[in-house]
């Protein structure tokens, strides 16, 4: 762990007196869960929220500029400045959420999280009685969901139509992991897609599917990866963000994984994540439509495309011996 540049992250979240959590509320939207990822390690944040991203410097970047300052210099000397404060103690600091890295308490969590989805009636998506729960399986069949796949995926309605009506369990090849719930609201979306169960750890988690030996798809979100499962990828896993963790990583290593397609978002952060992959793995990019975000946008006609391309990729490897 590089300790001076978790001093950097550390400090700036000490100046803005914002209190050091693994998550936090976003201060840069309007958000109303904590969606916005402190990563120490490598002195990054993320919001799942807003998009946003970057080291300590943007996020103090980011608050200056909420504060209407904009000249880059005065920025860059408050910087400074913040930096040569008295250094952070970090054993106070994080010993503000060591009650939540308690295996006791991520172990009661997991139960409650499983107990939850278990629990909830088994949805009939073919036979729906009520207006509202058939307006949430418009929803996700305006997303490109057949209800087969809201079978096969676990889907089921948890009764919160104004929030989040629909939740999907997580399982790690097979193995439940926790759950995540999709809002259908344009006003929600706006602050949270995704609501997962308190505990849930994306670090450890590999969404999906993933055999020894095969070459495996990764792609960003939960939806994405049922999407691709879909369209007919076998082995698929969801990162649940860009930027794959050593933990993630590390599981796909025990599976002697060495290729891997990367699907993640066709935008500026897809790119970050599919560079920072080629650190530990033979990537090749997964050919999107120019007008294509996600695999959540994909269809049967577009993968059919995508996939001639791939094979075109894995046949020019082949022969210049690089596959």
């Amino acid at each position: 762990m590089n300790e001076e540049r978790n001093d950097e992250l550390l400090k700036v979240l000490d100046y803005y007196r914002i209190e050091y959590d693994e998550k936090i509320i976003c201060p840069f939207h309007s958000d109303v869960n904590p969606s916005l990822k402190i990563d120490l390690d490598d002195n990054f944040w993320y919001c799942f929220g807003c998009q946003r991203f970057g080291n300590a410097y943007d996020f103090h970047k980011n608050m200056q500029e909420m504060k209407g300052v904009t000249n880059e210099l005065d920025i860059l000397k408050l910087y400074h400045k913040i930096l040569r404060n008295k250094a952070v103690n970090h054993d106070a600091v994080i010993k503000k959420v060591t009650y939540k890295k308690d295996r006791k308490y991520y172990r009661q969590m997991y139960l409650e999280a499983k107990d939850y989805y278990y629990n909830l009636k088994k949805t009939d998506w073919k036979n729906l009685k009520r207006k509202k729960d058939r307006k949430t399986r418009e929803y996700l069949a305006e997303r490109g969901f057949k209800i087969k796949s809201l079978y096969d995926s676990g889907a089921k309605l948890t009764y919160k139509e104004k929030t989040y009506p629909v939740v999907f369990p997580i399982k790690d090849n097979e193995r439940f992991k926790g759950w995540v719930c999709r809002t259908t609201s344009p006003e929600i979306e706006q602050k949270r897609k995704y609501l997962y169960n308190t505990g849930f750890r994306r670090n450890t988690t590999l969404s999906g599917t993933y055999q020894k030996d095969s070459v495996v798809m990764i792609v960003e979100g939960h939806i994405d990866m049922l999407k691709a499962k879909q369209l007919g990828v076998k082995n698929v896993v969801a990162i649940l963000g860009w930027k794959i963790t050593r933990k993630q990583i590390a599981k796909l290593k025990a599976k002697n994984i060495t290729w891997v397609v990367s699907a993640l978002d066709n935008d500026e952060c897809g790119a970050k994540g599919t560079e920072y992959l080629t650190h530990f793995f033979n990537v090749i990019r997964f050919p999107y439509p120019d007008d294509t975000k996600d695999m959540g946008d994909m269809d049967a006609e577009k993968m059919q495309i995508a996939n001639r391309k791939l094979n075109r990729i894995v046949r020019r490897l082949k022969e210049n011996g690089n596959y």
